[in-house]
């Protein structure tokens, strides 16, 4: 490992001590700033937390394009069942094995984003040729890109290059990325009173994953298969919880439940582990009411109806989906059946149908719509020259081209260039896989390419324009 990548390394471990789930990010401003303000940045705070920080250009190259170095500060908190991990109160504990970055397992690594944050720091402490820059990181991204819809636009006045660094791959630029719409769904439910024993039944160690970068690996979604396993068994239901965040793919679910035959149940269970997770089933001490047989019937149709998964796919561009459907997380409090889905689309027209028919299944299935937050598709075309421009230095430095793609995700640049419709965005980053969950691991080797590709690129649109 090469003195840069450490000393990379360090400064994310700093970071990531710092506990920043979505919307509680804060803690990590006032260090960022203070690190800023060390290296001659010019910081400002908004009341959303959003970061901007302004550095000067290199002597004699104050005329040049003003470049937005952009990412998020938090970080989606998937945790290991029994870590004990508590995403407000507990940081991030990293180490480095077999050439990549982890986390000790307990939580998700938090690479998304703050690895390439740490990065682009590192690399504005070095003395190299450069316009001004601007560095500004968004909050809430994990809550429906929020902190960048909610951003004045006149913190972009003057930049006229954006560069995202949320894009999962080193040898990848991302143009075009998909709009996203998430969706609260609530039913209140009427329970009756069961003097039978009940069983809290558990799934756990599925691969879980980002909603949009691993939707089409067909992954297994546990709220899915555990609702298609009550049906099933016509089960009695007293509670149905999982998940973590509306854009990952859940790794986890559980149910309290009288299954109809305990036995014919325990059995149904056994195929859990042939499908890649584990199962508990452990009987509970007190008896209480499940859910009314209407209500029962109403919440396993319209979880099992919901879409799921990939939809479609892009003709022009083989494995990028063109709209998926993710149910991210189930809550049960006060009687209250609470579902979050997460639908993504390219073109907008797809993304709209979608939404509009998982309306159509709500009503019909007596649940209301709580909440409904939504972004934009990017046109990938308008953001092609500058992947060109950035491209070419990585293909002069590493003899290697890079692909120039779409992608399923959503993410900032879909919330803030409309803000400025001249300037020209455009996604990188390092290699990060298996994100939102507790594999996620970041590529050591990888580290250096997305410092020198920055420097690269910043160093030819300041001499070129």
């Amino acid at each position: 490992m090469d003195q840069m990548t450490r000393e990379i390394i360090q400064q994310f471990s700093t970071l990531a001590a710092i506990p920043h789930p979505s919307d509680r990010e804060a803690g990590l401003a006032p260090l960022l700033s203070d690190m800023f303000e060390s290296v001659g940045g010019t910081v400002q705070l908004d009341s959303f937390g959003n970061l901007r920080c302004d550095f000067p250009a290199t002597a004699g190259l104050e005329h040049a394009p003003c470049v937005c170095i952009q990412g998020h500060l938090d970080m989606v908190c998937a945790a290991a069942p029994g870590s004990h991990y508590v995403p407000d109160r507990d940081g991030i504990v990293c180490h480095t094995e077999n050439g990549w970055l982890k986390s000790n397992g307990h939580p998700s690594l938090g690479a998304d984003n703050l690895l390439a944050n740490s990065a682009a720091l590192w690399l504005l402490k070095q003395k190299f040729r450069h316009g001004p820059i601007r560095l500004l990181f968004t909050t809430r991204e994990g809550q429906a890109v929020d902190g960048a819809k909610s951003m004045n636009p006149h913190w972009l006045d003057g930049v006229r290059y954006l560069i995202n660094t949320d894009g999962f791959q080193a040898n990848r630029i991302i143009v075009g990325p998909a709009g996203g719409c998430y969706q609260v769904w609530n039913r209140t439910m009427d329970t009756v009173p069961d003097p039978r024993t009940p069983y809290r039944v558990a799934l756990s160690g599925f691969p879980g994953g980002h909603s949009g970068f691993d939707i089409g690996k067909g992954r297994i979604n546990p709220l899915r298969l555990l609702a298609t396993l009550l049906a099933e068994s016509n089960a009695e239901i007293a509670a149905l919880t999982g998940g973590i965040a509306i854009n990952a793919i859940p790794s986890e679910a559980a149910a309290v439940v009288i299954p109809k035959d305990l036995s014919a149940f325990r059995k149904t269970l056994e195929q859990i582990p042939e499908l890649g997770g584990m199962v508990t089933l452990e009987p509970l001490s007190e008896p209480g009411s499940v859910w009314a047989p209407i209500d029962r019937q109403a919440a396993l149709d319209f979880l099992l109806t919901l879409p799921s998964g990939v939809q479609a796919w892009l003709p022009d561009c083989p494995g990028v989906p063109a709209c998926s459907s993710n149910l991210g997380k189930t809550e049960w409090r006060d009687n209250t059946l609470t579902l979050h889905l997460f639908l993504r689309g390219t073109p907008q027209e797809a993304l709209d149908r979608a939404a509009r028919g998982c309306n159509l299944l709500a009503d019909r299935c007596g649940f209301t719509l709580e909440q409904e937050l939504g972004y934009p598709p990017r046109d990938r075309t308008s953001e092609t020259p500058l992947a060109n421009r950035i491209a070419a230095p990585w293909t002069r430095r590493n003899g290697t081209s890079m692909e120039i793609t779409p992608v399923h995700e959503g993410l900032a640049p879909s919330r803030l260039p409309p803000k400025h419709p001249d300037m020209c965005a455009a996604i990188m980053d390092t290699t990060i896989l298996d994100t939102h969950s507790t594999r996620e691991r970041a590529a050591l080797e990888d580290i250096p390419r997305l410092v020198h590709l920055l420097k690269d690129t910043l160093e030819e649109i300041a001499v070129h324009g």
